[in-house]
């Protein structure tokens, strides 16, 4: 009996600036970006630009660099870092782990046990959702009343 093989080739158009992202490391272009991960452990990077950042399912490790980015989690334990810049940073189901950095930042925990930092000195809003979570914020941050544990420094 004979065999074949046979190859299936793909071609996908993207718009400019708009990449998919396999469970392996992305990274975007010092430009406006839109990134977003698979069902797998996701490493996305957006560096420059105003991104928009979005993991899917797996632990995903989704970072928006200078700019004012939108970085969203999604199932899975995340960890989502907005860098300079006013950014918005969503977790997701899992037990996310979310650092604004500097910038006026807008974070919203997810339904799962997150630990959200935004001591920055600049002045953050934060809201957690279900879970049990643990916020790290500035004096003058305005964290939600359903956050459980809240540091001020």
């Amino acid at each position: 009996m004979a065999r074949r093989l046979l190859a299936l080739v793909a071609v996908v158009a993207l718009a400019a600036g708009t990449a998919v992202a396999g469970a392996a490391t992305r990274d975007g272009t010092p430009g406006p970006d839109t990134l977003t991960g698979t069902g797998g452990a996701d490493r996305i990077t957006g560096r420059g630009g105003d991104d928009r950042i979005r993991g899917r399912g797996g632990a995903d490790k989704l970072y928006g660099g200078a700019g004012n980015d939108l970085v969203a989690g999604d199932a899975g334990n995340d960890v989502i870092s907005g860098g300079p810049g006013r950014d918005t940073l969503l977790g997701g189901g899992g037990g996310d782990r979310i650092s604004g950095g500097g910038g006026r930042d807008v974070v919203v925990g997810g339904s799962g046990r997150d630990v959200i930092r935004v001591r920055d000195r600049a002045k953050d809003k934060v809201t957690c959702g279900g879970g049990r979570d643990r916020v790290v914020a500035d004096a003058r941050d305005e964290v939600a009343g359903d956050c459980e544990v809240v540091e001020r420094g």
